[in-house]
């Protein structure tokens, strides 16, 4: 009887555990929501070089840039806005 009770209390303790190591984790809706609070924070605040982190290597603008030449180009208003 005695085990019974342990395995019915080690199941209950191993589903509690996983109950909350599932609620612990944040949603894609949440983490896209955080990305993007991040880089509006960055393009208001005028931090170019915020931004760099969040382009994907993939990443292309209007098929004429790709993420090297946006990083580059980011870098340039950063140094622009902070030597004017």
């Amino acid at each position: 009887m005695n085990g019974v009770k342990i395995m019915r209390f080690s199941a209950i303790l191993i589903i509690a555990v996983l109950l909350l190591v599932a609620c612990a984790k944040t949603s894609d809706e949440e983490q896209i929501e955080e990305t993007i609070s991040a880089i509006s924070a960055a393009v208001e605040s005028k931090q170019f070089s915020a931004l760099q982190a969040h382009l994907h290597e993939g990443f292309r603008a209007n098929d004429q840039m790709d993420a090297r030449q946006v990083k580059q180009l980011l870098a340039a208003c950063g140094q622009w806005r902070s030597s004017g």
